[in-house]
């Protein structure tokens, strides 16, 4: 029983790392931070079942960080994503 439920967690898990993959490989992250930088990433986070609290978090922060550090190059952006979604995911 355990290992069947293993084995779920672990296959939906590789799902939402490959949405987040191709959905990040789409976004370009060389111009400047616009509102529409952060609808992209919303929409790749909710289409890879990220869910929308963990969404709403992770654009929030990204949005904070942006205005904190005055970066506005999406090269920032990407790391601080990535960032996030690791910190965000050990809370769970």
């Amino acid at each position: 029983m355990f290992k069947s439920l293993f084995e779920k967690v672990k296959k939906g898990l590789e799902k939402t790392k490959k949405q987040l993959a191709e959905g990040f490989s789409k976004i370009s992250f060389g111009r400047k931070i616009d509102e529409s930088l952060f609808e992209d990433i919303e929409a790749v986070l909710l289409k890879a079942d990220v869910g929308t609290k963990a969404t709403q978090e992770i654009i929030q922060f990204l949005r904070e960080e942006s205005k904190k550090k005055k970066n506005h190059r999406r090269p920032a952006v990407k790391r601080a994503i990535k960032r996030e979604n690791t910190q965000y995911f050990k809370r769970l």
